[in-house]
């Protein structure tokens, strides 16, 4: 079920109930996972973890306004005075999807 406090939002909550106990996950470890997958989403923003309706852990993502971050350019062509913007073996490239065509 839902907590009182949450019934006025649209949360989907997952509640995974177990027949037989099991020791509990390192929570650091655990943590970390959920950490790193709440990365990966486009739409969940929040994860809590309960244990025995106790709330062990609250993770939340901050979504930033994103910006174009510019290249320094080189003075001028046969100087490689601006940002790498390639790497030695050209396997890599950064630029605009237009610049890499």
């Amino acid at each position: 079920g839902k907590n009182d406090d949450d019934t006025n939002n649209n949360w989907t909550s997952f509640i995974l109930p177990s027949r037989d106990p099991y020791p509990l996950p390192d929570l650091v470890e655990f943590g970390q996972f959920l950490t790193a997958a709440l990365t990966f989403t486009q739409c969940l923003t929040n994860v809590r973890v309960y244990v025995n309706q106790t709330l062990q852990m609250n993770i939340e993502k901050t979504i930033l306004e994103s910006h174009v971050i510019e290249t320094p350019k080189a003075s001028s062509w046969w100087k490689n005075d601006g940002a790498a913007t390639s790497s030695s073996s050209g396997m890599f490239t950064l630029g605009k999807g237009s610049d890499l065509t």
